[in-house]
């Protein structure tokens, strides 16, 4: 491989209430001019939205010059744990190169704990309502002339507020059985023999024959940051059928169509046993999800109960693309 920079920094950064920086110094190792696109790529858990290139992500060097290059991290709300990223810089006359590369981590701790109230000053308010409520009970009830007040005829109750309203459950996380993480903001729309290729420049995902298909298919990628599947694992000899494709982490950089989606009652859900055909997950109306096993059935029907529609690019041709919303 062309090795055109030289990369060092951080290995793992500290965050300071969740927020951080992580500085990393690039070296034009060549004796030539070179243009340069920075790349921050997600590993494992690490989301796209926690990175953020301080200025231009396309920067040009002289012969041998050095740049440094602050990525800002921003872990607020994150679970707690050890999130991994890969700092990149490849050249615009070939992104697909990644020689140049360095792998970076941080930690983003618990939320601190809310302070306990001083249970010496509950006490003490406690005791002063107390004795002042008794004060004021004593000196209502007498009379003018100090003797004790007559009883009064207690005023009827207050009408009772309606009972609360119990909260719709949330619907169930999507399984991440067999997920590829991937930057949506590297992939690229590729000529090739025959068709278009939609590649991160480190894996090739989708292949397809018909432009409008390839460039609907790149939406949908774009959109999101996993690409996932149930089935693809075990299928059937020759039957696509049985798998299952995903997609989740949603990217907010484009909006996949939908005009070619199956709205479905995800509260009337259930696996029915085919047989020899294998096992469906179905609403009992439009919605019909063949799997080859049981065990890709469940996994199936929590997809199906974490999203409302079923949607297709060129369903039924070599060109399929599948995913929920």
């Amino acid at each position: 491989m062309a090795k055109w920079w030289a990369i060092t920094g951080p290995a793992k950064t500290e965050l300071t209430n969740g927020v951080g920086e992580a500085a990393f110094t690039v070296t034009n190792v060549t004796a030539t001019a070179v243009r340069g696109l920075v790349r921050v790529m997600p590993e494992g858990t690490a989301k796209p939205e926690m990175f953020k290139v301080v200025g231009e992500s396309t920067l040009d060097w002289a012969p041998n010059e050095t740049k440094q290059v602050t990525v800002q991290i921003n872990g607020q709300g994150a679970p707690p744990g050890s999130y991994v990223f890969t700092f990149a810089v490849v050249s615009e006359a070939d992104p697909s190169e990644l020689s140049d590369r360095l792998s970076s981590a941080f930690d983003v701790g618990a939320a601190p704990a809310a302070k306990k109230f001083p249970i010496g000053i509950l006490v003490g308010i406690v005791a002063g309502v107390l004795v002042i409520g008794g004060v004021l009970f004593w000196l209502l009830s007498r009379g003018d002339d100090g003797t004790p007040a007559a009883a009064t005829t207690a005023s009827p109750a207050a009408e009772s507020p309606p009972p609360a309203e119990t909260p719709t459950p949330a619907p169930p996380e999507p399984p991440r059985a067999d997920c590829l993480g991937y930057d949506p903001n590297a992939l690229n729309l590729v000529p090739e023999p025959g068709g278009y290729l939609i590649t991160d420049g480190g894996s090739r995902m989708l292949f397809l024959t018909d432009p409008t298909n390839a460039n609907n298919a790149y939406r949908v990628a774009r959109s999101f940051s996993q690409h996932c599947f149930i089935g693809r694992s075990n299928p059937r000899p020759n039957r696509r059928d049985y798998i299952v494709e995903y997609w989740l982490d949603p990217s907010g950089i484009a909006t996949p169509p939908e005009d070619a989606c199956t709205t479905y009652d995800r509260g009337a859900l259930q696996v029915v046993d085919q047989g020899a055909q294998g096992f469906v997950v179905t609403d009992g109306g439009g919605l019909q999800v063949l799997v080859d096993n049981e065990q890709d059935a469940q996994l199936a029907r929590q997809l199906a109960r974490s999203f409302t529609r079923r949607c297709f690019i060129a369903e039924g041709t070599p060109d399929e693309v599948e995913y929920w919303l």
